[in-house]
């Protein structure tokens, strides 16, 4: 659902096309919110209005080459290999960012960045960061870890990662999300060893334009680097998954005619309120949630910070 202000002046000429940008910032891969990694609850019935509640399940069968097939001899029939379920439990939380614009610094502002929906956008960007910073928090609870304390992330950090996927028969696409030491560490240590690599870096221009801690592709794994992932001492741990291991909520939001909503796309909202001959203030608001589905689906990746 979009909404846009019903009112007149700058928000009515305005919101059309802010509506249109904060949408392509919803489905933008790179906000990982429409990372085909990463399942989407949403999809699956999750977080309508009127549900009667703010939590949800998803089922996981347990197909797809879960089980393999048995001999059976001719003229036999197979017995029955029963699906194997997992309930998994996720619920919303409210996320919310409040930007204070005064009257004087609206009036000296040279930049013309200093508007109401110029402090929505920012918050659409600050919402898809809570979102990234979330996932990447739960990097820590696969049970599979490589790496070790106390030691800088190295591309052999980066293999054991991915091996133990591949070994494990995870299914595409990964994603991997690293602490900005962790890349930087990485990206030297691929420049030591010489030869052919097959990283892709983001070109300036998609950087400039997705952000969100995109760095590019290697190994066919896309690369984001968030200061989200969680840390152990003097470590953190950064992780890599495939298709399964993690999902994601949203809860619809019906705001009341009384609102002034200047903009809504999608679960998020910004809201302005007027405090009277002082300064208006923007409120943008997201209900989300994330949730481990599958464990052995995701790696956590320890190495020094």
């Amino acid at each position: 659902m979009i909404k846009t202000a019903s009112g007149g002046g700058e928000y009515a000429l305005l919101s059309a096309a802010a509506v249109k940008f904060m949408q392509l910032m919803l489905a933008d891969r790179t906000s990982l919110r429409a990372h085909p990694a990463i399942v989407y609850f949403n999809q699956y019935g999750f977080g309508a209005a009127g549900s009667g509640s703010g939590t949800g399940q998803y089922t996981t069968w347990g197909l797809d080459g879960y089980d393999t097939m048995g001999s059976v001899n001719e003229g036999s029939q197979a017995t029955e290999t029963s699906l194997t379920n997992a309930l998994k439990t996720i619920t919303t939380a409210k996320k919310q960012i409040r930007r204070d614009l005064s009257d004087e610094a609206r009036t000296l502002d040279a930049t013309g960045q200093l508007n109401p929906l110029r402090l929505a956008q920012d918050g659409f960007g600050a919402a898809m960061m809570t979102l990234t910073n979330l996932i990447a928090g739960l990097m820590s609870g696969f049970s599979n870890q490589v790496g070790t304390t106390g030691v800088a992330f190295t591309h052999d950090t980066w293999l054991a990662g991915q091996a133990k996927l591949q070994d494990a028969n995870v299914p595409g696409p990964y994603l991997a999300l690293l602490a900005p030491t962790h890349f930087s560490s990485w990206q030297q240590d691929l420049e030591t060893r010489g030869g052919l690599t097959q990283w892709t870096p983001a070109a300036a221009e998609m950087q400039a334009l997705k952000g969100y801690g995109y760095k590019g592709t290697y190994n066919s794994v896309d690369v984001y680097v968030t200061d989200g992932v969680p840390t152990s001492g003097s470590d953190r741990i950064s992780g890599m998954f495939g298709r399964g291991a993690i999902g994601f909520g949203e809860q619809e939001i019906v705001y009341g005619p009384e609102a002034d909503i200047i903009v809504q796309a999608g679960p998020i909202a910004a809201e302005v309120q007027r405090i009277a001959g002082a300064y208006t203030q923007i409120f943008t608001t997201y209900h989300v949630g994330v949730t481990e589905i599958e464990d052995g689906r995701g790696v956590g990746m320890l190495a020094l910070e």
